[in-house]
């Protein structure tokens, strides 16, 4: 029996036809991909229509959009500026305010302002130039340099302005009736006779006066021993004066001279008074010593040996007494003046005679 004849394959024909239509068909493609690699669309096809972004995906697909409940996501990436911004949908609503910004390099200062939204004027705020910047710290430095010499010279004024004032306005100029006087007498010396001490200062302010000239003014009165000045503010001075005292007096002519305990002759008298010895006092810078000693012997004595007593000599360091009967007595030194007082005493009751000499009372001697 003869094998039956193989077939023919009837597709064949009709597959080269697929094939050609195919390769046909992939030539669009083909050239679409070309064009896509940079060269031109040809005026027959049709542009592909551009993916949306990040915003327009958010209008195309609603809230409730099958494709955001299924979790699928869409990724957008631009770079620009050193930026690479990211769009991760999620399925909670708050996730889509706004795209997520993540930085790959460091940005400058107007392009930090624009990632981070600076407000509406940040866009066009520039920053202020290295000569800006300058000039500020230089008009501030000088600013400063200005307020602080401005701060010195007002400091200069007040200070020159208020020594002025306190030392040379009449505000504290001394006023001739605020002069306040205390310790005289009255008598022989008074508030008047004080004052007028004080005329060459007055008007003068007295925050200038020195107080020790002014006081040295005062004593230059003879009858003032020691004074003592302050101010009285604002335009007086207060004096404490001490008047001088007779301890003793030296017959004169005209009267009596009047002495006080320093030896100083201040004042004289018709008559002396009564308490005090008559004295003769060495001259020069022994006559202090001289007036103490003095009153010393004098203090020593008993009244009833001071009425016997007619004159004391004293040189600064011996003394010598003169009794009212003419009789001498050699005193000797200070020393042991109440001793040689009572052993005067005893001798002039108990022996007459010219001469006492008790400068040892222990061995006294009668001539």
């Amino acid at each position: 029996m003869k094998p039956p004849a193989p077939r023919r394959p009837r597709g064949r024909a009709s597959g080269d036809d697929r094939g050609d239509s195919a390769r046909s068909s992939s030539s669009p493609r083909s050239s679409a991909r070309k064009r896509n690699t940079g060269s031109a669309a040809s005026p027959q096809e049709k542009p592909r229509r551009r993916p949306p972004l990040s915003g327009d995906e958010d209008d195309a697909a609603p809230h409730g959009s099958p494709s955001i409940r299924k979790g699928q996501r869409k990724q957008k990436r631009t770079e620009s500026a050193g930026e690479v911004t990211r769009r991760e949908p999620s399925l909670h609503p708050s996730s889509w305010i706004g795209p997520i910004t993540r930085l790959t390099r460091p940005v400058g200062q107007s392009e930090a302002a624009t990632i981070l939204g600076g407000g509406e004027d940040a866009e066009h705020t520039e920053p202020a130039s290295i000569q800006e910047r300058r000039r500020e710290r230089w008009k501030a430095r000088w600013r400063l340099r200005i307020t602080h010499v401005l701060v010195i010279v007002s400091v200069v004024a007040l200070l020159i302005g208020g020594g002025w004032v306190v030392f040379f306005s009449p505000l504290f100029a001394l006023d001739s009736s605020h002069i306040a006087v205390s310790g005289e007498d009255g008598k022989s010396l008074t508030d008047d006779m004080v004052a007028s001490l004080l005329t060459p200062y007055v008007g003068t302010p007295i925050t200038r006066l020195s107080m020790t000239d002014v006081e040295k003014t005062v004593t230059g009165n003879v009858l003032v021993r020691q004074a003592k000045a302050s101010r009285k503010w604002p335009t007086g001075l207060s004096i404490a004066v001490t008047q001088r005292k007779a301890a003793m007096y030296t017959p004169v002519e005209s009267g009596v001279t009047l002495i006080d305990e320093d030896g100083v002759d201040f004042s004289t008298a018709d008559a002396a008074p009564t308490g005090i010895p008559a004295v003769s006092l060495a001259q020069g810078e022994d006559r202090p010593y001289a007036a103490k000693n003095v009153i010393i012997v004098w203090g020593s004595c008993d009244e009833s040996l001071k009425s016997l007593v007619s004159l004391i000599e004293s040189d600064g360091s011996q003394l010598t007494l003169t009794l009212t009967s003419g009789a001498k007595v050699a005193w000797g030194t200070v020393e042991d003046s109440p001793l040689k007082a009572q052993v005067l005493s005893v001798l002039v009751n108990q022996r007459d005679a010219s001469v006492y000499d008790v400068s040892s009372p222990a061995h006294p001697v009668t001539s």
